[in-house]
């Protein structure tokens, strides 16, 4: 009976130090897992563009499309979320993209932004 007390103290020991949870290994959180920076209309305001297509998002939240020389195509409001844009039609449609720095992903084309 002497012997089992130190091993299990040895063991109670172990658990202590280590933690019963397992969570004494796991990693510390990375920036990848942390949430995307969140934009503001200001900064993602602008004229983005690719070839005879043309986006301009203001910061007021509105947004207008040329397209093909045809001006004010299309246009309405757009909502941000982290970095995801969705540009909603004045005629009901919508379409949601992605800003990475200068560029406007939408799902058929990639517009950039021009300078100012």
């Amino acid at each position: 009976m002497k012997r089992i007390r130190p091993i299990m103290l040895i063991l109670a020991l172990g658990l202590a130090l280590t933690g019963c949870d397992g969570s004494a290994g796991s990693p510390p959180a990375t920036s990848s897992q942390q949430s995307p920076e969140t934009l503001g209309n200001a900064e993602v305001s602008g004229t983005y563009t690719s070839g005879g297509w043309v986006i301009r998002l203001a910061p007021d939240g509105t947004w207008e499309e040329d397209l093909n020389g045809q001006v004010n195509a299309y246009g309405g409001a757009y909502t941000l979320d982290g970095n995801t844009i969705t540009l909603n039609d004045r005629r009901g449609s919508s379409e949601t993209a992605t800003i990475s720095g200068n560029e406007l992903r939408l799902p058929s084309i990639t517009l950039q932004k021009q300078a100012p």
